[in-house]
């Protein structure tokens, strides 16, 4: 869906999700360790424009990612979701604790509360979207012409 509106998809994006490999890469390791590798910084310069995460659990990782985000002056894109579809992500993913579904020590309804709070503090440009408008609004797009359909 993203990808019909314009956001770069290119081969150095993973064939599951879509997004740029370095960048989930670097994602992980800050997971794991609560630190960026040395390499995130050029990862993000080198990247082509516009280029998208989707991944939910960035978010989670944001505080970590801003300085070195906020001289790109990214959108931050807030898709919003049934929170059962999120929460299947994060069962998915195996991310649950005593069978509940958590990240970073988040359960999933504080953790969408602390991207809320997240997304209304970061000082760029951000849109919060409805995961089904995305979906319209890409079937509309007319990939032959690169134009919307008439």
């Amino acid at each position: 869906m993203l990808h019909t509106l314009g956001w770069n998809l290119s081969p150095d994006n993973d064939a599951e999700y879509f997004e740029p490999r370095g960048i989930r890469d670097c994602n992980e390791v800050l997971l794991a360790t609560g630190k960026l590798p040395s390499g995130a910084q050029s990862l993000i310069d080198r990247l082509h424009r516009p280029w998208v995460i989707k991944d939910p659990r960035f978010m989670a990782t944001l505080p970590e990612w801003s300085e070195i985000l906020l001289p790109h002056e990214p959108m931050l894109l807030w898709i919003v979701r049934d929170v059962k579809a999120v929460e299947m992500s994060y069962v998915r993913r195996g991310e649950t604790v005593d069978g509940i579904t958590s990240t970073r020590g988040y359960k999933i309804d504080a953790a969408i509360e602390r991207c809320g709070l997240l997304f209304d503090s970061w000082p760029g440009p951000k849109l919060r979207v409805e995961y089904e408008a995305i979906g319209e609004a890409s079937g509309l797009w007319n990939q032959r012409d690169s134009g919307p359909a008439a």
